[in-house]
C-alpha cells in the first residue's frame, strides 16, 4: 500500500467533493441571481367563499319540482343553494275524527357569502333572496339499513315578483 502524505490526500477529497457538488447542482457554488431580474410573485387575492362557486351537486332549474334530502341541490337563474335540515310532523284530531297531519321544512338558503335559515308549512311558501321558495311536500322516509328515519321536502322555486 502506498502512502501519501495527509495534504495530498486531503487535496484530493477538496477537489473531489467540489467536482461532485458543482456537477449535482449545488446552490452554494452557482452565482446568485441579478435582483433586478427577479420577479416578485404576485400575491392572490383571496376569494370570499361562495356557496354557488364551490356546489358540486345536483342543479335545477327555477320553476321544477324537485326533492331535496341528504344533499344540498342547487337553483340555477339565481344561483342559490337549498340545503334540508329537519322536517317536523303536528298531529291533530278534527272533531269528525280525522287526522290531520301538517309538516313543516326547515330550510337553510345560500346565495353567495349569505345564508338564511327558513321555516316553512307544507303547501305554503316563504320568499328568500328575492326567491319565493314553496314547499309541496314534506315526509320521512324509514332506511331499515341505519334505522333511522330520513327527512325530505319537494319544493318549487321560482323568483319573486317586485
Amino acid at each position: 500500500m502506498i502512502k501519501l502524505p495527509f495534504a495530498v490526500q486531503h487535496a484530493a477529497a477538496v477537489f473531489l467533493g467540489i467536482t461532485f457538488a458543482v456537477a449535482c447542482g449545488n446552490p452554494m457554488v452557482q452565482p446568485a441571481p441579478d435582483p433586478s431580474t427577479v420577479q416578485k410573485p404576485t400575491p392572490r387575492e383571496e376569494a370570499p367563499p361562495n356557496a354557488w362557486n364551490s356546489f358540486r351537486g345536483e342543479k335545477f332549474q327555477l320553476g321544477d319540482v324537485f326533492r331535496v334530502g341528504r344533499h344540498p341541490v342547487g337553483i340555477d337563474g339565481p344561483k342559490v343553494v337549498v340545503s334540508l335540515v329537519r322536517t317536523d310532523w303536528q298531529t291533530m284530531q278534527a272533531p269528525n275524527g280525522k287526522e290531520l297531519r301538517t309538516a313543516t321544512a326547515s330550510l337553510v338558503v345560500q346565495q353567495g357569502e349569505d345564508d338564511r335559515k327558513v321555516v316553512i308549512n307544507e303547501k305554503d311558501d316563504r320568499v328568500v333572496f328575492d326567491v319565493r321558495i314553496e314547499v309541496v311536500a314534506a315526509g320521512e322516509d324509514y332506511d331499515a339499513e341505519h334505522l333511522l328515519y330520513l327527512p325530505w321536502v319537494d319544493l318549487k322555486v321560482t323568483m319573486a315578483a317586485r
